[in-house]
């Protein structure tokens, strides 16, 4: 029975890969498709076609959609082309992320959210899917166990930071550095170093990372809803999605997300602190020196039940 079990296990889990390899190209073939009609569709009724960064965005929409477009047919006679899939992927995600770089950036095409700013960023995940699910096995459970180690609201805290950090930089360097672009700037700073740390500290399961979740809970969120206030109030750089002036989309979007996703991660620390019979859910969470703090997939532990254990 062992004999016949395993390779049955296998076939379902290459079924599996098979099918998210399948929605992954389908995504991205769609949204690059949509990105390249949205850039020609500016180039011709706005006369940008002289514009470096509009006929970048056409050429990288027309290579996602042909490489896509030769990758999906493939699937009914070559289901499973590894090396093939692996640079396929690789391709994809490199050439997505120059798209939303120089397409969302100061310059760029879809600096606010139109079709080509949700395409761009819907590509890039979709590329970036494929080459997850293409990756050996060695590799992709390599991430898979970082990413159990760690808290995924803060690895989302992380890059929300790490965007608006970006953003803030590229609005500043428009000249238009003023108050709030410098405010902005610094929160982004203090929080994409404060949270690394944190996600270093849980990683090497140094002694501190206890202490250190627990204080980063409040400073975080803190952080945050200033950042909020700042950044989208009246008179900030985000105010809206919809100001082509200043890549506004990508630092409103990222202010947002950074500060719910660190409500959450302040929300789940600090659950320590109530009586154990207080609680009843399961709540995500990093682990330091093998004991979760709200640790994945486990029952919720009050600060005395850790303190007993």
């Amino acid at each position: 029975m062992g004999t016949h079990a395993q390779p049955a296990a296998a076939r379902s889990q290459s079924v599996v890969t098979h099918e998210n390899k399948v929605l992954a190209v389908v995504v991205c073939l769609a949204a690059s498709f949509i990105e390249l009609c949205t850039a020609i569709d500016m180039c011709t009724e706005q006369g940008k076609c002289d514009h470096t960064r509009a006929q970048l965005a056409i050429y990288i929409g027309a290579i996602g959609t042909v490489l896509c477009a030769i990758r999906l047919p493939l699937f009914r006679f070559r289901p499973s082309v590894a090396l093939f899939d692996v640079h396929l992927g690789f391709i994809l995600t490199l050439g997505w992320s120059i798209g939303v770089a120089f397409n969302t950036s100061t310059g760029g095409p879809f600096t606010k959210t139109n079709n080509g700013y949700y395409s761009s960023w819907l590509a890039l995940l979709a590329a970036g899917s494929f080459a997850y699910v293409s990756a050996e096995d060695v590799v992709r459970a390599s991430v898979d166990g970082e990413i159990a180690r760690q808290d995924r609201a803060l690895i989302v805290v992380f890059f929300a930071s790490l965007v608006e950090l970006s953003v803030a930089a590229d609005v500043c360097d428009m000249g238009t550095c003023t108050g709030n672009e410098t405010a902005g700037l610094i929160l982004g700073v203090a929080s994409l170093l404060m949270v690394g740390t944190h996600l270093a500290l849980v990683r090497n399961r140094h002694a501190w990372c206890q202490t250190t979740g627990r204080i980063l809970a409040p400073l975080a969120i803190s952080i945050w809803a200033a950042a909020a206030g700042v950044n989208t109030s009246t008179g900030g750089p985000f105010t809206s999605s919809c100001d082509e002036s200043v890549p506004a989309a990508n630092g409103f979007f990222s202010t947002w997300i950074a500060f719910f996703a660190s409500l959450y991660y302040a929300w789940t620390q600090l659950l320590v602190f109530l009586p154990p019979d207080t609680i009843s859910h399961s709540f995500g969470g990093d682990k330091c020196d093998g004991i979760g703090i709200a640790a994945h997939d486990q029952p919720y532990q009050s600060l005395s039940m850790v303190e007993e254990e």
